[in-house]
């Protein structure tokens, strides 16, 4: 077999006959056995995966073993040694390649050198894809461009870079590569000066491929998968064959210079702030920092003021300046008050209510004034920090109340909570909101105390009715009147219990004085010293102008020889006998008297009014349980009554009768103080007629209608100057018509230990002291 080297400088290989033979046959035998035909295809496609998984390898390792930029410029390679013919022909497995003239392969050799591998017969194409033989444009063989694979003894291959004109390096061995010359390369391609002149290695001449490109190699060790070119091919002919040309190798790129830095100037309104770059502290504002090509967060911060934030790119060798100014953070203020709404100042403006959301203010100083109505203000001056969160308590007092108070009684003592209300200030008396206890003393009466409720900003006023004290049993009093002037002589009688009635054996006993019952006076009260005087009722008549029905026209009963006759002209002042002031008023109906105790109430201020008929009896008594208080005998030394009858066996007829009434204290008074209350006139009393005591009050109260009373007509007790001692025994009772005037018929005071109620005038409500005395009465006022 020749190796024939075609014009074009390629190897040609042609195709052996005997070849071919050989494959038609191994076809045939294929043909005729299918089952070898599927296994030979099972071998073929493993075959195929064991390939291209060497050929991903391969090109893995290549990357992998590639060497970076910074590893400095590939080790350029010399001409690729030729290496010999195989000395088993086609058939030794070794490929070869290379590039070359027609004329070199005979200087080498003179033997034509052929491709291993076997080819199917017939057809154009190898198992490369190569037609076979290759076509020039002539119609000759075409050269075909390969690489020289040596066998596994003689070393790697040379890496052929087909575009920078580089080789690898590869390992020196004996073989030698037919040499290839120039002109031979003229003749085969008639290009190698123009490719000559684009190679990198030619002198003045600027190559069309990249810098980087035209001097990057394989690494050693690798086989670059890229054609040899022809100036490779050449430059690899062996030195001694013939005159080889200069040949230059590729000079290393020159190292890129680092990238300038960029400068960033931080200024800032706050001096000593602290300047970070990517959460790194550099220093504080007025300084320039070297920072590489980048984007950076820069952040520049001081406690008390907002952080400045921003995201800046430099560029290389770029000077960038930033101002980086920070705002004072706002101040935060809570406030909790003990009240909800009002208003909310600071520094005299108005900013909303009050509530507990907080508020942003500058630092410094600060005037906050709260106001609500019905409390007082608040004004308060604060000063906050850069920053600060503050939370204050505030607490508005309640505008505080007034009160006035008034007493009936001149110069009384004012307590409030039980100082003296000068503490409080002049009245009206200003007072913090709530409950305030109120006392108001004078001597000789009771004190009014109430507990009142003062709202914030209430104004109240309270009209104090002081009640006089009542002495002690047997005492006695004399309440002053509006122009004061005293009232009539009051005695206390003491509170107690009594056998109200005659007993069943007492002489001249009737009917009507029983039955005999017991009966309670539950509190002390008092009762006139004496009836009623001829002065006392002229008093009233100047103050009031009043008429009694007798001045009405009815005239008064008097007494004419022995019957007794209307007279129209008789009346309180001429009752049908002389008479003086201390003589006991006569000739008054049950209704004049009941208008003089009104009017006497209204002057003292203490209810005045006639005795219940168990009053007036349970004091006539004093205490005793004879027919008179005096014993069970009276004389006329004793009482003014007709004396010319005798009491019984009392044997007391002196045959003295006055016909007339005496003067008040003519005779001794009973053993509790009380004058003339046997004989001298008839007294009126407050209850109505009842036959007897059946169903009768058992307290000492009036008995009016109830129980078949008869209130047109009314008691009368005590007898008088023309009656018989009979009639003047304590349990004597008889009646009289409310408007019969008489002149025997006169009057007594009782005195209540409570005093009425005084009624309030518009709106204001009546409120009793707590303060009661021993018989449940109290002062009392009214607050408005």
């Amino acid at each position: 077999m020749t190796t024939k080297i075609p014009a074009g400088g390629r190897i040609s290989l042609a195709r052996s006959g005997r070849k071919r033979s050989e494959l038609q046959g191994l076809r045939d035998h294929f043909v005729r056995n299918p089952e070898r035909r599927i296994l030979f295809g099972a071998g073929f496609v493993a075959l195929l995966g064991v390939l291209l998984l060497l050929y991903w390898l391969f090109f893995t390792g290549q990357e992998s073993g590639r060497p970076s930029e910074d590893s400095g410029p590939e080790t350029a390679i010399g001409p690729l040694p030729a290496l010999p013919a195989s000395p088993w022909g086609p058939e030794s497995g070794e490929s070869v390649t290379g590039s070359g003239s027609p004329g070199d392969g005979e200087a080498a050799g003179g033997k034509d050198t052929a491709l291993a591998g076997p080819a199917r017969p017939g057809s154009p194409l190898d198992s490369g894809g190569h037609e076979y033989p290759p076509r020039g444009e002539d119609g000759g063989e075409k050269p075909f461009e390969s690489v020289i694979q040596p066998s596994s003894s003689q070393g790697p291959a040379a890496r052929v870079s087909p575009e920078s004109g580089l080789t690898g390096s590869a390992p020196a061995t004996e073989s030698v590569a037919p040499a290839v010359s120039p002109g031979t390369m003229k003749q085969a391609s008639g290009k190698d000066v123009a490719d000559s002149a684009e190679s990198p290695t030619s002198p003045g001449k600027k190559s069309s491929k990249p810098a980087a490109d035209t001097a990057r190699t394989a690494p050693p060790g690798r086989q670059s998968p890229r054609q040899p070119s022809r100036q490779q091919t050449a430059d690899a002919e062996p030195k001694g064959a013939r005159a080889e040309p200069e040949r230059e190798t590729a000079s290393p790129p020159a190292k890129p210079s680092p990238p300038q830095p960029a400068s960033l100037m931080i200024q800032s309104n706050i001096p000593d702030a602290r300047v970070y770059v990517d959460e790194k502290e550099l220093g504080v504002p007025g300084s320039s920092y070297a920072l590489d090509a980048g984007e950076y967060q820069i952040r520049v911060e001081k406690p008390g003021f907002a952080p400045f934030r921003t995201r800046i790119r430099l560029e290389a060798a770029q000077t960038k300046n930033l101002n980086a100014q920070l705002q004072p953070l706002p101040a935060k203020l809570s406030l909790q008050a003990n009240v909800s709404g009002g208003r909310l100042y600071i520094d005299n403006r108005l900013v909303g209510k009050i509530d507990a959301e907080p508020l942003s203010l500058s630092p410094g100083k600060h005037t906050i004034r709260l106001e609500k109505k019905l409390f007082l203000p608040l004004e308060k001056e604060i000063e906050l920090a850069r920053g600060e969160e503050r939370a204050m308590r505030v607490t508005l007092q309640p505008e505080p109340g007034e009160l006035a108070v008034e007493a009936n009684i001149p110069e009384s003592a004012v307590f409030i909570d039980k100082k003296p209300a000068a503490a409080f200030g002049s009245a009206p008396y200003r007072l913090p909101p709530g409950k305030h206890t109120l006392r108001v003393e004078n001597q000789g009466y009771r004190p009014y105390e109430i507990a009142i409720d003062i709202s914030p900003g209430e104004k109240k006023a309270v009209d104090v009715w002081l009640i006089r004290r009542l002495p002690a049993p047997g005492g006695t009093l004399r309440d002053p009147l509006k122009d004061a002037e005293p009232g009539p002589a009051m005695v206390v009688i003491p509170a107690g219990e009594f056998l109200m009635g005659s007993p069943a054996g007492e002489n001249g006993r009737l009917e009507q004085e029983g039955p005999r019952r017991q009966v309670r006076i539950p509190r002390n009260f008092a009762l006139g010293q004496t009836e009623v005087t001829v002065g006392q009722f002229r008093t009233f008549f100047e103050k009031t102008g009043y008429r009694t029905e007798a001045e009405r026209g009815r005239g008064c009963r008097s007494q004419v020889g022995s019957s007794w006759k209307r007279i129209q002209e008789n009346n309180w002042r001429k009752p049908g006998f002389p008479q003086g002031e201390d003589h006991p008023v006569a000739c008054v109906s049950w209704r004049d008297a009941t208008v003089y105790t009104e009017w006497l109430t209204e002057q003292t201020g203490e209810r005045y009014r006639l005795p219940t008929e168990a009053e007036w009896e349970y004091a006539a008594r004093a205490g005793t349980d004879t027919p008179f208080s005096l014993g069970n005998c009276l004389s006329t030394d004793q009482a003014n009554y007709y004396g010319k009858v005798d009491y019984g066996s009392c044997r007391t007829r002196t045959g003295q009768s006055r016909e007339k009434s005496v003067p008040a204290r003519t005779f001794p008074a009973n053993p509790w103080g009380l004058y003339e209350v046997h004989g001298n006139v008839w007294e009126w009393t407050e209850d109505c007629w009842h036959e007897t005591y059946q169903d009768a009050p058992a307290n000492g109260a009036p008995w009016g209608t109830k129980s078949g009373g008869d209130c047109s007509r009314r008691v009368v007790r005590g007898g008088a100057w023309y009656s018989p001692p009979v009639n003047l025994r304590s349990a004597t009772r008889y009646r009289n018509a409310v408007n019969a005037t008489l002149g025997n018929v006169g009057f007594r005071l009782a005195r209540a230990p409570c005093p009425p109620p005084v009624p309030c005038q518009g709106k204001a409500v009546r409120v009793e002291s707590k303060l009661a005395n021993e018989q449940g009465c109290a002062s009392h006022g009214c607050i408005r």
